[in-house]
């Protein structure tokens, strides 16, 4: 699975994910329930809080196999009543935080324990107000972004944006 392929399926979900984001309540974890019910649906078998290897109590937020390809997944989802907050930090805080738990992961090891073969290290972020879209936007460390369009008399799409970990 390619980042776009990912990227298209993660916002599957969207339309749920802005009315989470309404309630004004904590949401990610109703996005990684989203997210790994999209993964489903496209034949992908998944785990939430799977183990990193040799970290103790350490865990991704979402891990899944793509045909015998295994990924791990950290998601950070704007504050639904702080905007430009992710998981109670800045968007900066929030990334290197992440990036450094997929970081010191080796993707090689983990998938060879499991007999499988190594997929890719994403972090996925998603942001519906205009300041947190723009704290994405203006990141070298996204690769690739997916937005649905607006349509009329809908509330303004989330922006997903994905960055890869090597």
């Amino acid at each position: 699975m390619n980042h776009d392929q990912f990227l298209m399926i993660a916002a599957q979900e969207e339309h749920q994910m802005v009315n989470a984001v309404g309630q004004g309540a904590q949401w990610e974890i109703i996005a990684h329930w989203f997210l790994c019910n999209s993964l489903s649906q496209q034949g992908c078998q998944v785990v939430r809080e799977f183990n990193y290897q040799a970290v103790a109590g350490q865990r991704t937020d979402i891990a899944f196999l793509h045909g015998n390809n295994l990924y791990y997944v950290e998601t950070k989802v704007e504050s639904a009543t702080n905007a430009g907050i992710f998981a109670g930090r800045s968007f900066n805080q929030a990334f290197q935080e992440d990036y450094n738990k997929l970081y010191d992961l080796n993707l090689s090891t983990r998938a060879a324990e499991m007999n499988r073969q190594p997929g890719k290290k994403w972090i996925l972020f998603i942001a519906y107000s205009d300041f947190g879209k723009n704290n994405l936007y203006s990141s070298y460390k996204f690769m690739s972004f997916y937005q649905h369009p607006h349509l009329p008399h809908q509330p303004p799409p989330m922006l997903f944006a994905l960055a890869e970990v090597d």
